[in-house]
């Protein structure tokens, strides 16, 4: 608090010389040495909210952007996990499947464009697991993530969450049984339990924003100018110091004495500890007098960042009023032999009730999930680098497919972004579920009416503005899994390839037993040391999370470390490793009690000898093209929407042209 001698404030104005060297002092020590912010937590309303995560327009929505976002219903710590962990479809040559080298047809032009908004809404596989799906060699691959992945606001001021990385590469093999061939193998991923981690507190009604990457926004013409989520919390604490301040002399000042004082504080202390640029920007958000500190710092709890920001974080009460909830489900193995994971209900449902809201990135040309031979060339206009499609020959098509909603008459595909949508299986005979069209005030059903083509190219829907729901058709009770009827056509196609696979494992033509993969093998040693002199085979790549710590007398030997910022846990840290001994670690707080030495080799050949590396840092990937999205047989088909809800009009543009919608 500032604290000083009645004498140095006895008369209004001028100031004397104290006053200002304390001020200044104390100012200046603030925005330069800087201060860790304590944030005040909100307690839960008696019952606790029953909802931990909502769906709503964003606090960054506007007339000419809307934008969904998520929200949630529960106050977190740092390091909590938030929402759902989500299943992710990885996408092989997204762009160059979708670019031919030559001249395009209207339709391929259309893919592209198709394929271009939809790379707005996916990720780089680094977090889920799919990082070394593909080889470098053989092109680019890209991951489609539900819920947080598609929805989640991007702000850089107020990015709260981040992916947490171990729970995709530690995930547990679900549904699967070791070595056995079925019909469903590649026809779901194997990626999944991709997890959004809280990397701050965060109340209940906060926002959930995400960092998109370094190439997501145009970078600021001098980053040194724009306000960090630092200077706002050293900001915070000199409004507080302000306040105690006249609060203290309040008898002994003036009105104009005081905005003398508020004023020099804040044009010229400021300027002087920050930059000019810097203190505009704060000038913006402060009351303009100091008799209005007090309720600007309740209004906006305590924060100049809020202030500052648009208001992402809600109330409670407007949350369930004009909110969704978004966690109504839960994954666990599917009750469906061999169908792998499933969603179940959370809590109880009734007849005619939500299940989960599903807002839709809607793709106008669904040949984007062909995929052909790629290459890569130079973009001509450009003049950068980029992987092109080398023929119309197509080689087969992308898992994205079966995760999607679609219409045999139409070349409108729809990937579903709600919670856990992508869990749920199909069963006609144990339906539980339909889709219907959301009534909600954000889903835009006069899109209905506009043609597939116009879609991207008018400038007026390149947004999320349609959006479905998952409904229950009969009481559901809690622990029941959900199914939907996914229509005449799925039946048809996955009875066929049921026929055919059958076909193949009886010719010979299918391996029997189903080759290894690497999570079996992570599985298997979950709970058993790792065996020093055990083969890997070759289309799996053991691999550990390496960060180190020097040891001085040999450069060329390491100790494993925790990083002091960041997390070890990180797909950047992922390394191909041999190891070559093991010892028991008793106290170790990470994994089995098990520390290994392990060998890793550079690029240039060179190789370190890494000590004490914990038994959870070790695990297993599959090599490049060798998991079972891969295999060229595997079942591929969209999700039917039932042809009553489907729009008549321009949407249905298949219809007499079924023997060319491939193209």
């Amino acid at each position: 608090m500032l604290t000083m001698r009645r004498n140095w404030i006895s008369s209004p104005s001028p100031f004397s010389f104290p006053l200002y060297f304390v001020l200044v002092l104390v100012l200046v020590l603030v925005l330069c040495c800087g201060s860790s912010l304590v944030e005040s937590s909100t307690s839960d309303d008696e019952e606790g909210p029953v909802c931990s995560m909502y769906l709503a327009e964003s606090s960054t929505s506007s007339p000419e952007d809307p934008k969904w976002g998520l929200f949630t219903g529960l106050d977190l710590t740092k390091g909590d996990i938030v929402g759902s962990p989500e299943v992710a479809i990885n996408i092989h040559n997204l762009l160059g499947n979708a670019r031919p080298q030559h001249a395009t047809s209207q339709t391929t032009r259309e893919a592209l464009l198709s394929a271009e908004f939809l790379e707005q809404y996916i990720w780089v596989p680094d977090m889920a697991g799919g990082k070394f799906e593909l080889d470098s060699n053989d092109g680019k691959i890209v991951t489609a993530i539900p819920g947080g992945g598609v929805l989640g606001g991007f702000h850089d001021k107020l990015t709260n969450t981040d992916w947490y990385h171990s729970g995709s590469y530690h995930r547990q093999a679900i549904g699967e049984i070791v070595g056995l061939p079925h019909p469903g193998k590649g026809a779901f991923s194997p990626f999944y339990n991709v997890t959004l981690m809280a990397k701050e507190m965060m109340v209940a009604g906060a926002e959930i924003f995400l960092d998109y990457g370094e190439n997501w926004e145009a970078e600021e013409t001098n980053e040194q100018e724009q306000m960090t989520k630092e200077d706002y919390s050293k900001v915070d604490i000199v409004v507080d110091q302000m306040i105690d301040f006249f609060d203290k002399y309040h008898s002994e000042l003036n009105d104009v004495s005081q905005q003398e004082i508020y004023q020099f504080l804040v044009h010229d202390i400021l300027k002087a500890a920050t930059s000019p640029a810097k203190v505009q920007k704060i000038i913006e958000v402060l009351p303009d007098h100091p008799q209005q500190l007090k309720a600007f710092r309740q209004e906006y709890d305590g924060s100049t960042l809020q202030a500052a920001q648009p208001p992402s974080v809600k109330r409670m009460d407007w949350l369930k009023t004009n909110g969704l909830c978004f966690d109504n489900l839960l994954a666990g193995p599917s009750t469906i032999p061999v169908a792998g994971r499933g969603a179940f209900a959370k809590r109880p449902i009734n007849q005619g009730q939500m299940i989960v809201p599903v807002p839709l990135v809607h793709i106008p040309q669904k040949s984007i999930v062909n995929m052909y031979n790629v290459d890569l060339g130079r973009d001509s206009q450009k003049g950068e680098a980029v992987w092109f499609r080398t023929s119309d020959e197509i080689q087969g098509t992308q898992l994205l497919l079966n995760y999607c909603f679609g219409h045999k008459d139409s070349s409108m595909i729809f990937f579903p972004s709600g919670s856990l949508v992508g869990l749920i299986n199909h069963s006609r005979e144990q339906t539980n579920a339909k889709l219907v069209w959301s009534k909600h005030p954000m889903h835009q059903n006069t899109w209905f009416d506009v043609p597939p083509a116009e879609l991207l190219t008018d400038g007026k829907h390149s947004y999320l503005g349609l959006m479905m729901e998952v409904v229950a058709t009969k009481p559901i009770q809690q622990g029941d899994e959900i199914f939907l009827d996914y229509g005449d056509e799925w039946i048809d196609a996955w009875e066929t390839h049921e026929a055919y696979w059958q076909e193949l494992l009886d010719e010979g033509d299918c391996p029997d037993p189903w080759p290894i993969r690497a999570l079996d093998m992570q599985n298997d040693y979950q709970n058993k040391p790792f065996e020093i002199d055990a083969h890997t085979p070759e289309h799996i790549r053991q691999m550990c999370f390496l960060v180190v710590s020097d040891i001085k007398e040999d450069a060329t030997k390491k100790n494993w470390a925790i990083p002091k910022k960041g997390n070890v846990y990180d797909a950047e840290n992922l390394f191909d490793c041999v190891l070559v001994d093991r010892q028991e670690a008793p106290d170790t707080a990470i994994g089995l009690p098990y520390n290994y030495t392990v060998q890793w080799t550079s690029d240039d050949g060179d190789i370190t000898t890494v000590f004490r590396v914990p038994h959870q840092a070790i695990i297993f990937v599959d090599a490049a093209g060798y998991s079972d999205q891969f295999d060229p047989d595997s079942f591929r088909h969209v999700i039917g929407i039932p042809d009553d809800i489907f729009p008549q009009g321009p949407w249905r543009n298949l219809v007499g042209v079924e023997e060319t919608s491939e193209e």
